[in-house]
């Protein structure tokens, strides 16, 4: 089983309330008998996402190795982590979601990031058959699962 890990998709450096996120998003063209923004509408929904209606990396996204470049002077990530870390894990309905506790708070940086980062949560999406668990494709390929970081921008 292989499992597609991303952390690409449209960001804003302002902390979304998990309100918002949780109801206020789909991937289908029409959403039958609600208000549920659709991807054409994501950036006109809140001023956190107005990148989202005139940006062209929205999710989901089909990743085409071919067009990717190797950089071998690419720094690592750096995980800012300070020991072991506590977090709690829920299951939300829709997706296993780990959480870092507010005490043992996880930063990113380093590698392509102009910027560093602070971890708010993991998402883990898996789907009932082999090719539909992640949302986003690699060289036209689905796969099983899928997992999310979910950051914000530390000013």
């Amino acid at each position: 089983m292989s499992i597609l890990a991303r952390s690409v998709g449209c960001y804003s450096s302002q902390p979304i309330t998990s309100k918002l996120d949780e109801s206020w998003w789909a991937y289908k063209d029409v959403v039958q008998g609600s208000f549920v923004p659709v991807p054409s509408f994501w950036g006109l929904v809140h001023s956190a996402w107005s990148l989202c209606a005139i940006g062209k990396r929205q999710s989901p996204i089909d990743i085409e190795t071919s067009h990717m470049i190797f950089d071998p002077y690419l720094a690592p990530l750096r995980l800012n982590t300070g020991g072991r870390k506590v977090s709690t894990m829920y299951n939300t309905g829709k997706h296993v979601s780990l959480r870092p506790d507010k005490a043992h708070l996880v930063n990113i940086s380093g590698g392509p990031l102009g910027y560093s980062y602070r971890l708010e949560e993991v998402r883990l999406h898996f789907g009932s058959e082999d090719s539909q668990g992640s949302e986003h494709l690699l060289n036209g390929q689905g796969f099983p699962g899928e997992s999310k970081v979910w950051t914000h921008l530390l000013i």
